[in-house]
């Protein structure tokens, strides 16, 4: 005979909290829904219950998650600055472009994503950063700007420009991420551990497996040598590598290329080209500079880029590789 649970019972509300703590509420509800005696007020009941249990672990997941995330989040470098109108740097900053390239796949080893908002509230910008976890549940912060008008910016680059400082403001917030420059103090001290010696020598393997210039790893972080990179980037560095390690196709994956990135620095191209075109040593100069500070750590992104620039007809990649490797006169 079946078992009709009466939830006005104390009885019957110790028994659900029992199957639930044990995981099989569901079976109990299937069990109810096959009972033509279960009201549908009483089946209503269990399954908020369900929802409140599902939501419920979804959210101890999330916590868990995070806390094997945390440690593994690098400081990101301040490659950013800020100047007076005598050029000199007031401040830095992390750039958008280092902080997504950096956290992005390390998200991805605890089951997270984070993506974003944007609203236009009272002729202001909102950014809304969401952290949203493989089991459902997700935490979301947000900021009002107004646009960055600052320098010589046009209304559309304001826009950008204050998304761009809502994301990094919304994903700090979320993930606690820590940015700045490693003092020679904290190093010696021992505060900020450094790789260790096998950790430099399987960098260095899997660097010679990738095909991949070392040089080009001390000059993203900036250090002197791989032994002062701090020890919280190691699981950075290794994926990097794997990934190119394992690239059948020697352009990489660009199918990870975020394409509104892509088409802002085609078109801040396209202005440098625009501007400086009639002076070859003049625009070979720019677009070595900006090629250094934006690009060089993401050669996919770069590949993109020339794609489009090449696709576009406004400058074909032969003439592109031409300007960054001259040699600028002295």
């Amino acid at each position: 005979m079946n078992t009709v649970i009466d939830m006005s019972k104390a009885s019957d509300r110790k028994e659900v909290a029992t199957v639930s703590d044990a995981g099989t509420l569901m079976q109990v509800i299937e069990r109810a829904a096959r009972d033509p005696s279960v009201d549908i007020e009483r089946m209503e009941r269990l399954l908020q219950m369900h929802e409140r249990l599902v939501a419920k672990q979804a959210e101890a997941a999330y916590a868990e998650a995070l806390a094997r995330l945390q440690p593994k989040l690098p400081i990101i470098q301040e490659r950013g600055s800020i100047k007076n109108n005598a050029g000199i740097v007031q401040s830095r900053y992390a750039l958008w472009e280092d902080i997504v390239g950096v956290i992005t796949p390390i998200l991805a080893t605890e089951g997270f994503s984070l993506s974003f908002r944007i609203a236009h509230p009272d002729g202001k910008i909102e950014v809304t950063g969401v952290l949203t976890h493989q089991r459902g549940h997700g935490e979301r912060t947000a900021i009002v700007l107004p646009a960055d008008t600052s320098g010589s910016k046009n209304a559309v680059q304001a826009v950008a420009s204050s998304v761009s400082y809502g994301k990094r403001y919304t994903a700090g917030a979320l993930l606690n991420l820590r940015t700045g420059e490693l003092d020679d103090d904290a190093q010696s001290t021992g505060e900020v551990p450094c790789l260790s010696r096998e950790q430099v020598d399987q960098i260095l393997r899997r660097a010679k497996e990738a095909n991949v210039s070392v040089d080009s790893l001390l000059e993203f972080w900036p250090v002197k040598a791989l032994s002062d990179i701090p020890a919280c980037n190691f699981p950075v560095i290794i994926q990097r590598l794997d990934k190119a390690a394992k690239r059948i196709d020697p352009r990489g994956d660009l199918t990870g290329v975020d394409n509104t990135l892509r088409d802002k620095r085609c078109s801040e191209i396209v202005d440098l080209i625009n501007e400086y075109g009639s002076d070859e040593d003049k625009l070979a100069e720019v677009l070595q500079d900006y090629h250094k500070t934006y690009l060089n750590p993401f050669p996919e992104l770069w590949i993109a880029i020339n794609d489009k620039l090449a696709a576009d007809k406004v400058i074909s990649k032969a003439n592109m590789r031409k300007l960054l490797s001259l040699v600028l006169k002295s």
